[in-house]
């Protein structure tokens, strides 16, 4: 083969897989092969410098949606709330946050979850679901807005939000079914101790039936070497109605704890496989059991530097799949399960 024709032949390879650079270009370059959809938001998210979007991959049945979520400051007439379907396009015109105050005034709120009953609630909006899009319904009554992890609850028919912890206290609020308040309340994680604890997530089943969370802590080391610890935590659903045990992350009986070394509690994900989170000694993405930690799957995905405060991550509880939000690119990724 000549020098000149072998330069064009690499010449329009290069053409070629240019063309399909945004579809196959991933996160994280180990999961390239697995990456099965991608969408470009750069013609709508046009200003980097507001670009602090989370993706949501919401499901209810066999409904799944995935949401992408502004923050605050933001313009009133950008687009700040996406609904895609499962390929990744757009199901609707995102809506802007003049039109999300329209529905829920005032809109607050940077989260999104599904209610009790079934519908979308992002921030202090609700809307119903309408096949692949979604349908304002009007706001959550007197909630300041969802800002932190939620979930529905049916053994008392209503909606745990916000859950979060301060010091050795875990707080929440509940809602009823219809979003009138029900109340705030706490609980002890412990009675004592040298360092306090951070709730770093909340990882639940999507289904309303499901009997139990699991919360991810952070703030004790381990005592002979020093290393972070992060504690995975099992409790009923039905004790966030009032039933919690007090001092609950010292009754292992009741409350089953798994606890992990240097594993970055942020970026942690619950699928029907088990736990997923990234394992910063190793620099892998690890996949375990809350019944089995010591079996443990894993995938190389080498130093991620910064990527917690980039790039941000949302599993699929039952789709099989990891959506990546890059806001260096204003690219959407769509991965499938590297353990599958």
């Amino acid at each position: 083969m000549s020098t000149v024709r072998a330069f064009l032949l690499i010449l329009l390879a290069c053409f070629v897989l240019g063309s399909c650079a945004l579809f196959f270009a991933s996160p994280f370059p180990a999961t390239l092969p697995q990456t099965m959809a991608q969408r470009d938001l750069s013609a709508y998210i046009t200003d980097t410098t507001l670009d602090k979007f989370q993706p949501f991959v919401l499901e209810s049945g066999t409904t799944r949606l995935i949401l992408l979520v502004g923050g605050f400051p933001y313009p009133n007439d950008k687009p700040w709330l996406f609904i895609l379907k499962e390929d990744l396009s757009l199901a609707q015109n995102p809506f802007t946050l003049g039109e999300l105050n329209t529905i829920a005034s005032p809109f607050n709120g940077t989260r999104a979850m599904i209610d009790v009953n079934g519908n979308v609630v992002v921030g202090t909006a609700v809307f119903t679901i309408a096949g692949d899009t979604i349908v304002p319904l009007g706001n959550t009554g007197g909630m300041g807005g969802l800002n932190s992890w939620g979930f529905p609850v049916v053994s008392f028919g209503g909606n745990t939000v916000n859950v979060r912890s301060t010091g050795l206290m875990l707080e929440w609020d509940r809602y009823l079914a219809t979003w009138a308040s029900a109340g705030p309340m706490s609980c002890n994680l412990r009675p004592t101790a040298s360092s306090s604890l951070w709730l770093q997530n909340v990882l639940a089943d999507p289904d309303p039936a499901s009997t139990s969370v699991i919360l991810v802590f952070s703030g004790d080391k381990d005592s002979a070497s020093g290393d972070s610890l992060t504690h995975f935590v099992k409790v009923p659903r039905a004790d966030f109605g009032g039933g919690m045990q007090p001092n609950f992350m010292d009754a292992p009986l009741l409350y089953p704890t798994v606890t992990k070394t240097k594993v970055d509690g942020w970026r942690v994900g619950c699928t029907d496989d088990g736990i997923v989170a990234y394992d910063s000694q190793k620099q892998d993405y690890i996949k375990f059991a809350f019944d089995a930690p010591d079996t443990v799957e894993r995938l190389h995905v080498g130093n991620t530097g910064d990527d917690r405060d980039t790039v941000k991550v949302a599993w699929s509880f039952s789709g099989g799949y990891t959506c990546a939000y890059d806001p260096r690119t204003r690219t959407l990724s769509k991965v499938a399960n590297w353990w599958q």
